[in-house]
């Protein structure tokens, strides 16, 4: 569609040719241009080619033949003029993001983007270049959602056919530019077509329109006639048409005629009682009237000041007898861009309204956009791009649809019609909704792969179950959100996965909310373990494990090992990303009871093994009774220093309560250093150390005669210099060098 049709502005000066007989440059440049300041682009940009032929420096006209190529919608021909200033390092702002959006014309959206980052990156980023580009993927528009089945027309010609509109369930009227027999027909200066008139036609059962049958004004314009929007209710009859009135044209002082919004009846096939409306002004264009079904409201296109650019959308109430009252209603920078919003369709069972932008994220050219309204008529939520197949790279605009939204019309000049813009039938397979709607994806947390059918809850605010519904394979889901008119929650559920809840605050205004979960695989975690013989690696059985909770303050489970020396728990209370902390107690009476610590921050791996070799005991101080090792995790000390950091001292407390616990238990601490430094330096420094902790468990109620610290140096390694050698990284090394810095607590007697 040429963007002439956005308004159908019309110039006292209508040219049916210019003169061929000027021979000069200067002449023929200088005509040039007065044909592009009188706005009549159509033929100003063949006099620039013409101008082109005699030789002329291509940058002199270079800007205005791609204005002008611009103006009339010949994107190719734009581009290729656009693209040939930006070669030149001569491309203004303006231009540069038309270019970016005109590529999308053409379907280079590579382009196009480039081109828009291009531009942020010079110009920044504003509300505008966020509403069309915004780093956004064209992806999603170009997935067809199968909402829609378009519908072929046989009835289209080679000219132009826009703005079907119900007169009743099997009669459509709609704006034609064909040329009419035996009638003097103007050309537009714009664009050199014919100008447009309306006419009605039968539709069958399947929504294809028959012969079009011309309706009659009784004050006929010979310039644009169209298009209109009947009300069934009132029998009125809304429609675009030139300021002309009375046989007579009215023009600004610029000496353009601009569009105006006329009412009238329809007898047989005739206009009459035509009446212009109050809200039409001599000074800009009022158009494309779309009224609701109770003939209250008006919706139309306008690019009146104080808009946000270009032609905006508004609306006005009207009485009874159909006319306006009141003061005309902007629709907001949700719907308005400071590019133009056209053609608008009022959908009064649901409260929709649908139109046309070029000013919003699209496939290119006009694509066809719907936004929800409140009962207030305001915008709520976000607008909806309605996609392909209504949407294309070309112009697509005038889109129509029936009050039970099972099928419609649109027009588009997209390739493969009949003519310049052509009507396109459609079959709709889904119904747009009003209601507000929840809507988000669901994954897995661990993976981030998407979680098909998963279970999805909508909860209201007395915890009752509203509606459910299963993910698609994208691990995507929608709620409706009619039921809803409070607070609520959506809650999503699957097997082997623990189930997660979003409260919503609910916002009458509000047309979609968004909650994503990330739901946690339901790991069992385990304390998994095997006991050894020290000295003989022989599994042993039979011993009792006793685990502790240190985090719950109680004992988890007791359970014994089996022949093979093996344990292991049920699954732990605990989830991914939980830390925990577990004292595991192995006794067996042919053995030195030792406790291990088992701390860690929750993984993908699902088993906290304890493996751990147990030595053979001896009574040695009292009858019956057994020796016992202590172990816990590392304690680490600052370098070159013997006093207790917060994190050994969390250690030693353990040792604390279990000396509690036991109070007839003596206990040696004894302190192991790396072979990194002197063996002297390393006994000095350990023997400082194991003393230290022992002073440290004293101040801590421990009477002195039961603990005593030695330090040992580097003389019971447990990772030998030549094994650290052979470790595959530095890492690795760091590692074993931590574990020969070991504190041990030996139970050397029960006094």
């Amino acid at each position: 569609m040429n963007m002439q049709k956005l308004f159908f502005p019309i110039f006292l000066i209508v040219l049916l040719g210019f003169t061929t007989n000027l021979q000069a440059q200067n002449s023929r440049l200088k005509y040039a241009d007065k044909l592009y300041q009188t706005q009549s682009y159509f033929y100003a940009s063949e006099a620039y080619e013409d101008v082109l032929d005699r030789k002329v420096d291509s940058m002199i006209v270079a800007d205005k033949i791609a204005d002008c190529y611009d103006k009339i919608g010949n994107v190719p021909k734009a581009v290729e003029w656009y693209s040939y200033i930006a070669s030149k390092g001569a491309l203004k702002k303006e231009q540069h993001l038309r270019l970016a959006v005109l590529n999308r014309g053409i379907q280079d959206y590579e382009a196009s983007n480039n081109l828009f980052r291009e531009y942020t990156n010079k110009y920044g980023v504003d509300d505008q270049l966020t509403k069309l580009y915004s780093g956004r993927s064209i992806d999603e528009l170009l997935k067809n959602s199968g909402q829609f089945e378009l519908i072929s027309q046989n009835r289209n010609t080679e000219n132009s056919e826009i703005g079907a509109n119900y007169l009743s369930a099997d009669e459509i009227i709609l704006a034609s530019s064909k040329r009419r027999s035996k009638a003097v027909m103007r050309l537009h200066s714009w664009t050199g077509n014919y100008f447009y008139d309306i006419y009605k036609a039968p539709i069958d059962e399947n929504g294809v329109f028959g012969k079009m049958k011309l309706l009659k004004a009784d004050a006929k314009t010979k310039f644009h006639y169209g298009p209109a929007s009947y009300c069934q209710k009132s029998g009125f009859v809304y429609f675009t048409r030139n300021n002309f009135v009375d046989g007579k044209k009215i023009a600004d002082s610029n000496n353009v005629i601009h569009l105006k919004i006329f009412k009238a009846r329809i007898e047989g096939k005739k206009f009459v009682d035509v009446e212009e409306l109050s809200i039409n002004s001599n000074d800009f264009s009022t158009a494309h009237p779309s009224v609701n079904t109770d003939g209250s409201r008006l919706y139309f296109s306008s690019n009146r000041p104080g808009g946000f650019g270009g032609m905006d959308l508004y609306y006005v109430e009207l009485d009874s007898n159909g006319l306006p009252i009141g003061e005309v209603v902007n629709l907001g920078e949700k719907v308005n861009t400071i590019q133009n919003e056209v053609f608008p369709f009022f959908q009064s069972s649901e409260n929709l309204l649908f139109f046309s932008s070029d000013g919003h994220f699209g496939l290119g050219g006009l694509d066809v956009f719907v936004a929800k309204l409140n009962k207030q008529g305001a915008v709520k939520g976000e607008i909806q791009n309605l996609g392909v197949p209504i949407n294309s790279a070309s112009d697509d605009f005038s889109f129509l649809t029936n009050e039970d939204q099972t099928k419609g019309y649109f027009s588009s000049n997209r390739s493969g019609g009949k003519g310049d813009d052509d009507i396109y039938g459609f079959k709709q397979n889904f119904i747009i909704k009003n209601s507000a709607i929840a809507k988000g994806k669901v994954i897995d947390l661990i993976s981030k792969r998407p979680l098909p059918n998963t279970s999805m809850y909508l909860v209201d605010l007395n915890n009752q179950i509203v509606d459910s519904v299963k993910t698609n394979d994208l691990g995507d889901y929608e709620f409706d959100l009619a039921a809803i008119e409070n607070n609520f929650s959506i809650t999503a559920s699957k097997e082997k996965y623990h189930p997660d809840t979003l409260g919503m605050l609910f916002d009458q205004d509000r047309g979609e909310y968004e909650a994503n979960f990330e739901l946690m695989p339901l790991l069992n975690y385990k304390i998994k373990g095997l006991t050894r013989d020290k000295s003989t690696s022989n599994p042993i059985d039979n011993v009792v494990v006793t685990i502790t909770d240190v985090k719950l303050n109680q004992q988890f489970e007791k359970p014994l090992t089996d022949k093979d020396g093996k344990f292991s728990t049920s699954n732990l209370p605990y989830k991914y990303g939980d830390e925990v902390e577990y004292i595991v107690k192995l006794e067996h009476p042919n053995y030195n009871t030792k406790l291990v610590t088992v701390k860690d921050k929750l993984g993908l791996v699902e088993d906290l093994v304890v493996e751990e070799m147990l030595e053979s005991g001896k009574i040695e101080f009292v009858p019956g009774e057994t020796d016992l090792s202590i172990f816990i995790n590392p304690i680490y000390f600052d370098f070159d220093k013997s006093n207790i950091r917060p994190d050994a001292a969390e250690e030693l407390d353990k040792i604390v309560r279990i000396m509690k616990d036991y109070p007839r238990m003596v206990i040696e601490l004894g302190s192991h250093t790396d072979s990194r430094g002197s063996d002297a330096y390393n006994r000095v420094l350990s023997d400082k150390r194991a003393k230290s902790s022992a002073n440290y468990i004293i101040s801590k109620g421990i009477s002195k005669d039961r603990i005593y610290g030695k330090g040992y140096g580097e003389s019971k390694l447990i990772y030998s210099d030549a094994e650290i050698a052979n470790a595959p990284d530095e890492k690795a090394k760091e590692e074993m060098h931590q574990k020969n810095r070991r504190t041990e607590f030996i139970i050397v007697r029960m006094k």
